[in-house]
Order: C-alpha cells, then structure tokens, then sequence
C-alpha cells in the first residue's frame, strides 16, 4: 500500500466492505453490554471511553487483513 493514499488515510478508521465476511464482528453497544451487564450511559466519560477502546479493537480486527484479500473474499462472495 502506497502511504498518502484514500485507503490508507481511512485506515483504523472505519471498516471495509467485505471486513465482516472475514472476521466475526459484533457492535460496540453489544460488546459493551457483554463486557459490563448493563447499557452504556451516553454522557458517562468511563462508558464512552470503553466504547471508544471497542471500537478500535473491532477496526484492528478487520486491518488484520489486507486490503488484497477483502477485495477477494468480497468478490468470491458475489
């Protein structure tokens, strides 16, 4: 990947299309309901950095895989 380009100016930013056909994916919301037996409080600053810091493990999951082998899976799937 050449640096400076769109894709890799969105990197760790949002997800692909295809991300999800590769790795299991699961909200923010769910996850943090999972995690701590109860609904996010939407103001709470510890609730918000929680769902922050899933956020970024859900997009470090999908850039596990290069953008290569999403565009394949994605196509095969077509």
């Amino acid at each position: 990947m050449v640096a400076g380009t769109e894709e890799d100016d969105d990197r760790y930013i949002r997800a692909r299309n295809g991300d999800s056909l590769l790795t299991p994916f699961q909200c923010d919301t769910c996850h943090f309901r999972n995690l701590m037996d109860r609904d996010p409080i939407e103001d709470h600053p510890q609730d918000i950095w929680v769902k922050k810091l899933i956020r970024r493990a859900n997009l470090d999951a999908f850039w596990a895989r290069e953008p290569k082998t999403v565009n394949a899976t994605l196509a095969a799937c077509r």
